[in-house]
C-alpha cells in the first residue's frame, strides 16, 4: 500500500494497517511503515491479510514533524517561537488520523487526512450499531464505501477519476510549485483539512489543539451535528468551514511566489 498523510504534510509518523472487524473495531496489525519528508508512506501487507476491509491508522513517533497549514499559525514550538504558515514543527504525542478502506487491490493507494478520519469515525459508529459479528464482511465493506461517498458529497469533494475518497490525490497547500498548477478540485480538498481545524478552533476560542479540533469535529459529524448553517455557537457548521477554506487559500496565495492558476475557480 502507498499513500500520503496530510494535515499539513506529516513526516516521520507511524502508519499501521489493521484488519477490520465487522463491528468496526480494528483487528490484528498486518503491516506498518513510516512517512517520509513528503508525507508519503509505503507498507507491505503480511500474508495474514487475505482481503476485505482494512483500517490505516497514523500515530505519533519520536521525532515526527508536521508542516503548519493554518493561516493563523500553529501556536508555538518548544522554544516558544511562533509557528507560522509553512513552518515545520514537532508533532504532538496525541496526534492520530485514520482511513477505512472497503477492500484493497495490489499496489493500492490509500491517503489519510482529517476528512478521511471523519469518514472513518462515522463508518465505525454505523458498523458498531449494526453489530455484525466476526471479521469484516461484504456488508462491512459496503457500509464503508457508502460512508466515504457520503462524506465526499457532504464537503463537495470530487472523487471523479479516483473512485473513492481515500484515493483522491493530495497536494501540499504550502508548496508554491504544487499550488501553481493544481486543479480547482485539488486546491479545494487540500484547503478543507486546515479549514476544519481553523473553524473548530475559532468556535472553541482557540483553546483546542490541532489534534483536539480534528477529534471534536469527527465526533460532531459522527453524531450527525454537522449542518449547512446551524447558527449554533457551539457547533462548527459547513458555512464556517467553507469560509475558512477561503482564508486558507488566500494565505497560500499570499505566501506563494507564483500565481495560483485555479484559485478563482475554487473561491467562486
Amino acid at each position: 500500500i502507498t499513500g500520503v498523510v496530510a494535515k499539513g504534510i506529516v513526516e516521520g509518523v507511524t502508519v499501521t494497517a489493521y484488519k477490520l472487524n465487522a463491528n468496526g473495531t480494528k483487528g490484528d496489525s498486518v503491516g506498518a511503515g513510516t512517512t517520509n519528508e513528503n508525507g508519503s508512506y509505503s507498507l507491505q501487507l503480511s500474508s495474514d491479510y487475505t482481503g476485505g476491509p482494512i483500517k490505516i491508522e497514523v500515530t505519533h513517533k519520536a521525532g515526527a514533524t508536521m508542516k503548519c497549514d493554518l493561516p493563523s499559525g500553529c501556536g508555538t514550538d518548544g522554544s516558544g517561537a511562533p509557528v507560522a504558515f509553512g513552518d515545520t514543527y514537532a508533532l504532538s504525542a496525541d496526534f492520530k488520523l485514520s482511513t477505512l478502506s472497503s477492500d484493497l487491490s495490489p499496489t493500492d493507494t490509500i491517503n489519510v487526512t482529517p476528512i478521511t478520519t471523519v469518514a472513518a469515525k462515522v463508518a465505525e459508529k454505523k458498523l458498531a450499531d449494526l453489530g455484525i459479528p466476526g471479521e469484516g464482511s461484504d456488508a462491512t465493506a459496503a457500509k464503508i464505501a457508502i460512508t466515504n461517498s457520503e462524506i465526499a458529497d457532504l464537503f463537495g469533494i470530487s472523487t471523479s477519476g479516483a473512485g473513492d475518497l481515500t484515493k483522491v490525490p493530495l497536494i501540499d497547500i504550502t508548496d508554491p510549485d504544487e499550488l501553481a498548477s493544481a486543479s480547482a478540485d485539488a486546491l479545494k480538498y487540500a484547503s478543507l483539512g486546515p479549514a476544519i481545524v481553523e473553524a473548530v478552533k475559532a468556535e472553541a476560542g482557540n483553546s483546542d489543539s490541532i489534534e483536539q479540533a480534528i477529534t471534536r469535529f469527527a465526533e460532531d459529524t459522527e453524531d450527525g451535528a454537522i449542518k449547512g448553517d446551524t447558527g449554533d455557537a457551539g457547533v462548527t457548521d459547513l458555512k464556517e468551514i467553507f469560509e475558512a477554506t477561503t482564508a486558507v487559500l488566500s494565505k497560500a496565495d499570499e505566501e506563494s511566489d507564483e500565481p495560483i492558476e485555479n484559485l478563482v475557480a475554487v473561491q467562486t
